[in-house]
């Protein structure tokens, strides 16, 4: 291996590492701004939240469904 190529090497470890930081970094920020807005601080808050929020909207996607069809039903289309 020659001078060159080690300094190379040496260059891309050292960038890498930085790579690493800065996204260590912004991982930080996301955890701190979920602590923030949603009181959220580990994985498995995260997984119920989400679970939470899945089945919320599940829920106001039938009720949607069912006015639009309580809607349709009670439209003369042909009329308008």
């Amino acid at each position: 291996m020659t001078a060159s190529e080690f300094e190379q090497i040496k260059n891309k470890i050292a960038k890498e590492q930085e790579n690493a930081m800065k996204a260590e970094g912004a991982l930080d920020r996301i955890q701190q701004q979920l602590k923030q807005d949603f009181n959220i601080e580990t994985d498995e808050q995260i997984e119920e939240r989400m679970n939470a929020l899945e089945n919320k909207l599940d829920e106001l996607n039938k009720r949607l469904d069912e006015l639009i069809e309580k809607l349709e039903s009670s439209v003369n289309w042909d009329s308008i």
